[in-house]
């Protein structure tokens, strides 16, 4: 595909971007620069349900975003689009900030005080949800045993680097997870996903819960396969 056909179409594409690049039967292998033509220096994300091929088809499961870095902000989604024709594009200053989002329904200005769960519940809780999936992909935890001679006390630990810590690492005793039955948000949670993700303080509420407690069943589940 010659670099004047990629600039046309990038101009010329409207949301929902997949499904307009499925109806148009542009190669998936040129998405990622029409979109870099679209957006600038973005990255993309594709999550399929069938073999892993990351190959996009039309009314099977898809999860498709798109990601750009800001200074002092971090990564951040610009627009995301799942398989049922569900979409969001979310409006950007130049420094990151969201200042609202479009979907089916039209622009939103968050700048005022709406609340965005009452746009279309459906949509937002599949958004949360992927939110949820995207935040326990970027968590890296490790588990250690420590023994103490030859009594049969044994102590489990777990060490979690949170996405939200950048790059802290924390340590947790089993007894520690086993009681994540709810989570409160706190500011600096709040602030990375506002600035990442466009979350409200509610929907940060929500989904900081549904983390931990996933979270804690993905240690718990790990530390009885290792340990028993």
């Amino acid at each position: 595909m010659d670099k004047s056909l990629i600039d046309r179409i990038s101009k010329v594409i409207k949301k929902p971007y997949v499904s307009d690049l499925l109806s148009l039967a542009v190669p998936q292998e040129y998405w990622d620069i029409i979109f870099k033509k679209k957006f600038g220096d973005v990255s993309i994300e594709i999550e399929t349900d069938y073999e892993g091929d990351g190959i996009v088809k039309p009314d099977e499961y898809y999860f498709f975003t798109i990601r750009k870095i800001f200074p002092n902000v971090g990564s951040v989604m610009l627009y995301y689009e799942a398989w049922d024709g569900d979409w969001v594009e979310m409006i950007i200053d130049d420094r990151g900030y969201k200042i609202g989002y479009e979907d089916a329904n039209g622009f939103v200005d968050t700048t005022e005080k709406t609340d965005i769960t009452e746009s279309s519940d459906k949509k937002i809780d599949v958004y949360l949800d992927k939110v949820v999936d995207f935040l326990l992909k970027d968590t890296e935890f490790r588990l250690e045993m420590r023994t103490f001679g030859f009594t049969p006390h044994r102590e489990i630990n777990v060490f979690i680097e949170f996405p939200q810590t950048n790059g802290l690492e924390g340590k947790y005793e089993k007894y520690e997870v086993e009681s994540w039955d709810s989570a409160e948000v706190r500011e600096h949670e709040f602030k990375y996903f506002y600035d990442t993700y466009g979350l409200d303080w509610d929907e940060s509420q929500i989904v900081f819960k549904n983390y931990i407690l996933k979270l804690r069943d993905v240690i718990l589940d790990e530390m009885k396969l290792t340990y028993g």
